[in-house]
């Protein structure tokens, strides 16, 4: 959703172009469908910027796997589909689709919130064999819940990355995890008021769509209504200056120390970005007690 790349692999041109987005679907399908006529898979479908058609350089390729059965043969076919599709794009698309096996999906034995499954059952989807979403279940976990619990992992993984992670490591996540925050936290958020029943009124729409620009749209109106609207502009700021940086670096008109000092930079502001969610957590989980 929003990549940060080290400067070496901005070098040596393992950057993905939209084009590489387009090829990996086709790529996928065809995978997904040899593992369906096997028998070891029974339904697969990309969701996201890459269904869209609006992958950028910093997407992700998300798809999900419904395997037929437990059986090694089926996880096996998963691993296949996987491995190839990365060898086939010399690794520079990150491809982590959502593995399960039917009887996990339909039985909603799964890790998945029925927020995410919202989004990842919406209209834009590529689909191969049997739909999952057609049967696919969630646990009904209170909204205010589902939200607690997902703001409480964002805070725990930034703090422990401004801890651990050198502020190089860009692979350790913790970077793009706080540039992505206006996005997943703006949804999350968005998904759980629709269901409060409370006078914050925001469009049903967004439970289900991929569009980037109405989420942010409708998060940043309803933070200015709460009063908390300046860290959500900052991160949004902080994403945008990023896009700019690639951008620049890609054309080769940035060098690598200063690339490194903005990178420093970001990392620096995790803290940032924590007290923010605690913000969010303050002003939002009381309509849910």
């Amino acid at each position: 959703m929003g990549r940060v790349f080290s400067y070496s692999a901005i070098e040596a041109g393992k950057v993905p172009q939209p084009h590489d987005f387009k090829q990996a679907a086709v790529l996928f399908a065809e995978l997904a469908e040899g593992g369906i006529r096997s028998g070891a898979i029974d339904g697969s479908f990309i969701y996201g910027s890459v269904a869209l058609g609006v992958a950028n350089y910093r997407s992700d390729f998300d798809a999900l796997l419904s395997l037929n059965s437990q059986r090694p043969s089926s996880y096996s076919a998963a691993r296949v589909i996987t491995q190839q599709l990365l060898l086939e794009t010399e690794h520079t698309i990150p491809v982590l689709p959502i593995v399960q096996t039917k009887n996990a999906l339909k039985d909603g034995n799964h890790e998945m919130d029925r927020f995410f499954g919202q989004h990842l059952m919406g209209d834009y989807r590529i689909v191969q064999g049997n739909d999952p979403a057609g049967y696919m279940e969630f646990a009904n976990h209170p909204a205010g819940e589902i939200l607690s619990s997902y703001l409480f992992q964002k805070k725990r993984r930034l703090a422990n990355s401004y801890a651990i992670a050198d502020p190089l490591d860009v692979n350790e996540g913790g970077i793009q995890r706080m540039l992505e925050l206006p996005q997943a936290v703006g949804r999350k958020l968005l998904q759980a008021v629709i269901e409060a029943d409370h006078v914050l009124e925001v469009p049903e729409t967004l439970q289900r769509t991929a569009e980037k620009s109405m989420v942010l749209g409708e998060t940043r109106k309803l933070l200015r209504d709460n009063g908390i609207g300046e860290g959500f502009e900052g991160l949004v700021v902080a994403n945008d200056e990023y896009d700019v940086l690639l951008e620049e670096t890609i054309k080769g008109g940035v060098d690598e120390e200063t690339y490194h000092d903005v990178i420093r930079g970001f990392h620096a502001n995790l803290p940032i970005a924590i007290t923010w969610i605690e913000q969010v957590e303050q002003s939002f989980l009381p309509l849910f007690r």
